[in-house]
């Protein structure tokens, strides 16, 4: 787990100054404390950047020379084979390739052992990132199918003169780009690319639009105009000067149904979470798992302690309980005592959260409105203060599994309205949706008639939060104009059309389909990646293994949503292994009581920086934003806070001197270098 960065040239006159690479390599420490590597092709030798070629207090500085120029950065946090060797950039055995790597191959070994068999030698001892060097040589683009782990990587093929810009298949492992006059950018995080002279920083409007209804913005739209992020399961070729478009090398859809029985899919759900648990412990430093008390993350700890002969380390998190909140604190002790793990716990309280929201919209690059990032970092800090460098968390399970009440719901609706949807039937359904008998599903229901009779999907996200023709009411007319504010409906309508075209026509397919696609890899896993990156621990989600995740999209819905019980399969194979309280409780996402949050001083520390927006950018009607604030709508106040708070840290007039102005000098951390 790293952080990598760097500037491509697009043709061969490019210049690139490599101090500015280093800065951007260097935005990315907290990703890779461990140590530092920069190379630089060029085609006049530079006196000045050859001062080091030898390891010095960690940081190595290459140059060669090749015929396009180019710039590689990475940031070390230590994972898999803690030597020098194994440092980066890396270059093959051969003296043919180069790469910078993000992420693990938990398979590398497996692989390794069929690469010696083939010919190939190695020059480290167990590195994964040489294991992807060979296998490129050995099988070109096909060694993707090989990989069994989570990655970003750019690698350099120096006799095609190619580059390979890679994303893992389920978007673990964030990748940003712009495209900046002759220069291609990359980067583990926004950041990094804003520290690329010139590089304009403006709010995409439509990037905010899409928030505000998914909590997320699809790929390839970020919050900047002119960065994009690759899309899960995708790679470009940088090939001549040429950018390609985006390729799908990954594709859950094409995976065919099965006709397994339940005893049979109980049975091997079992056998590929433990496998994929068993991969994910591959690392040369100590490892620990989250621990809500919850299914999921009860499951991973039951599975660990199999699989070990000591004791699992455990984190829990939790609020002070109120008439709102009740914590997990006591689920999360009985799972940790029946299986004898080494068990921590910290408890948060409001100024937690007011001292951190300043730090989070750094740390983020983009506005995160999920209560759940607080809690993730301050956990994480606590993992690493205890010795661990590896956190496994349960994101996915309710993605492949069918574990929302709301896709039930979603699911119950879509039989009221008939396969066919026939107009008549939904103009009926929409009438019903409005009796007073109909209460809490009311609203949602009212939305999903409503997008139907406008000939749309009506399922749009797991976390669909605004209905569009309400939203669009609330922004003002010269905002809409100036960002060309589309649909919504705009921005997963690609996604729908792939599903189409993929000849399924199950709801909870597209359901299961559009969660991995967006709100998976855009929020859940995003927010797990900077949160424990921020404080250089790495998150893993054994859910996510693919061979898992294809097994799932295999199955018969009927085993995963059963008789109303939603991950139904998943609960009957571990029954015998944990309690039935613990398996059957009701599901409690990882929220923070925001009540108790928004009670004191950042009430109206929020309602100041969300007005200077406003009144800045111009994007709500006064009337809504004193509206929110008057019926103190917490949910929406935290996510404009959090558009407010990345503006002020990224776009406000005051900062445009960047990167000088965003020096990041909390007290807890050193400033990070600017450029000269």
């Amino acid at each position: 787990m790293c952080g990598i960065a760097g500037i491509i040239g697009l043709n061969r006159d490019v210049q690139i100054d490599p101090e500015i690479g280093v800065v951007m390599t260097d935005a990315l420490q907290h990703r890779g404390p461990d140590g530092s590597g920069y190379l630089l092709s060029s085609a006049q030798p530079r006196a000045n950047w050859e001062r080091n070629t030898e390891q010095n207090d960690q940081r190595l500085f290459l140059e060669r020379h090749y015929p396009t120029p180019f710039f590689f950065g990475h940031r070390r946090l230590s994972i898999i084979d803690l030597s020098n060797q194994a440092s980066q950039p890396m270059e093959d055995a051969d003296h043919q390739h180069w790469i910078v790597f993000n992420g693990e191959i938990f398979n590398h070994r497996e692989i390794r052992l069929e690469l010696e068999g083939l010919g190939f030698h190695f020059k480290t001892d167990h590195s994964d990132t040489e294991v992807i060097l060979n296998a490129y040589k050995a099988w070109g683009f096909q060694c993707l199918e090989r990989f069994r782990g989570m990655f970003a990587f750019v690698l350099y093929d120096i006799r095609m003169d190619r580059f390979w810009v890679v994303r893992d298949r389920m978007g673990i492992k964030p990748l940003f780009f712009s495209q900046q006059k002759d220069c291609f950018l990359f980067a583990s995080e926004i950041k990094s690319l804003l520290r690329f002279p010139g590089l304009r920083r403006e709010m995409d409007g439509q990037a905010l639009s899409d928030f505000l209804s998914l909590q997320s913005v699809p790929a390839p739209r970020t919050f900047f105009k002119g960065i994009h992020k690759l899309q899960p399961g995708h790679y470009l070729i940088i090939e001549r000067g040429k950018i390609s478009e985006p390729h799908l090398y990954w594709n859950p859809l094409k995976v065919p149904k099965t006709s397994e029985d339940a005893s049979a899919a109980r049975e091997n759900l079992r056998t590929l979470f433990s496998e994929s648990v068993d991969l994910r412990r591959e690392a040369d430093v100590p490892y620990g798992s989250l621990l809500s008390g919850g299914l999921d993350s009860s499951i991973t700890l039951a599975t660990l302690s199999k699989l070990i002969d000591q004791p699992p380390k455990t984190f829990t998190v939790g609020f002070p309980e109120s008439e709102q909140y009740t914590n997990e604190f006591a689920y999360a002790r009985e799972m940790a005592a029946m299986f004898q793990s080494e068990h921590h716990e910290i408890m948060l309280g409001p100024d937690d959260f007011e001292s951190f929201f300043d730090e989070l919209a750094w740390l983020m690059d983009e506005p995160m409105a999920d209560s759940a990032n607080i809690p993730i970092y301050h956990i994480a800090r606590l993992a690493k203060s205890k010795g661990v460098t590896i956190l496994m968390g349960g994101e996915g399970s309710d993605e492949i599994l069918i574990g929302y009440v709301l896709w039930k719901h979603h699911h119950n609706f879509l039989r009221l309205a008939g396969r066919k949807k026939r107009i008549w039937r939904i103009k009926v359904l929409d009438y019903l949706v409005n009796l007073p008998l109909v209460k809490k599903r009311r609203p949602f229901y009212a939305l999903w008639s409503k997008r139907l009779l406008n000939n749309q999907p009506s399922f749009w996200g797991g976390t669909d939060n605004w209905e569009e023709e309400e939203k669009q009411k609330q922004f003002q007319e010269s905002f809409k104009e100036k960002h060309g504010i589309a649909s919504t409906f705009q921005s997963i309508k690609p996604i729908h059309q792939r599903f189409i075209a993929s000849g399924r026509t199950s709801a909870l397919d597209f359901m299961t389909f559009l969660d991995l696609t967006v709100r998976l890899p855009e929020l859940l896993l995003a927010r797990l990646d900077r949160m424990t990156m921020a404080a250089s621990v790495e998150g893993r989600v054994p859910f996510l293994d693919h061979h898992l995740v294809e097994f799932a999209f295999s199955l018969n819905n009927k085993l995963k949503l059963k008789s109303g019980i939603e991950k139904a399969i998943l609960k009957q194979a571990y029954e015998g292994q944990l309690p039935k309280h613990i398996i059957y409780r009701k599901k409690d996402g990882f929220t923070i009581p925001l009540k108790q949050v928004f009670s004191g001083k950042l009430f109206n520390k929020a309602k100041d920086i969300i007005f200077e927006f406003n009144q800045i950018e111009k994007v709500f009607t006064e009337s809504y934003l004193e509206q929110i604030f008057a019926q103190k709508a917490y949910q929406q106040i935290l996510f404009l806070y959090g558009i407010a708070r990345w503006w002020e840290c990224y776009i406000k007039p005051e900062s445009l001197n960047f990167p000088e102005a965003m020096v990041y000098n909390f007290k807890r951390k050193k400033a990070e270098p600017t450029l000269k």
